[in-house]
């Protein structure tokens, strides 16, 4: 079975899958999509280094 990330998670944002594996670790955690100029920083970092998120 050969599925990429894609297939296997659908159409969730980074954002969302952010949400969900920062729950279960104590990491900062970065997601920079390069394509689309576009990065998702776990609360836990933003909290940590100060970090205001621009909407």
């Amino acid at each position: 079975m050969n599925k990429d990330v894609y297939g296997i998670l659908g159409d969730l944002t980074a954002e969302i899958l952010l949400e969900i594996i920062a729950e279960c670790m104590d990491d900062y955690l970065y997601v920079i999509d390069l394509q689309n100029n576009k990065m998702e920083i776990s609360q836990s970092a933003l909290d940590r280094f100060m970090i205001l998120r621009h909407m």
